[in-house]
């Protein structure tokens, strides 16, 4: 599909639909990339393009064409849930357009479950014990470092 609207930013996330609708709310003409492509994000969106993906992760070389889509190249990158253990898209994308978000320094960062659980510790604010192995014991949430949601 070939965008019908030069957009001022494509918004790519796992589901793009909520990051979309606020960039259309505040006057934006956007393109999204999503892993779904559903009828309500394709409603605010042109184009709304679908990645393909067997897993719940953004397919790098599956972004990166769909962003060397001639209306898309230098478009502003509004990115969401998809990035946090993959800030080498965001390196490589900050090359070719502005990204807007956090740094990917600050994606890695803050997605270290240690780096991010030790300044909370310092300055004294609860939060759950964090572990990078599975103890003993059950009620504990295990995630992959880096994930987004519950995976």
């Amino acid at each position: 599909m070939t965008p019908t609207a030069n957009p001022d930013c494509v918004v790519v996330a796992l589901p793009a639909w909520a990051l979309a609708a606020s960039a259309c709310c505040g006057g934006r003409t956007v393109s999204a990339i999503d892993l779904f492509a559903d009828s309500d994000t394709a409603a605010l969106t042109t184009p709304c393009l679908a990645l393909p993906s067997r897993r719940l992760r953004i397919p790098a070389g599956a972004v990166r064409r769909a962003l060397a889509l001639p209306a898309l190249r230098g478009v502003s990158l509004v990115y969401g849930a998809g990035f946090e253990d993959r800030p080498d898209l965001l390196v490589a994308q900050e090359r070719d357009r502005p990204v807007i978000g956090n740094r990917p320094e600050m994606v890695v960062r803050v997605k270290d479950p240690l780096a991010f659980a030790a300044p909370l510790a310092d300055l004294g604010i609860p939060h759950p014990e964090v572990s990078l192995s599975l103890p003993n014991g059950e009620g504990w949430l295990v995630k992959r470092a880096g994930a987004s949601g519950g995976c």
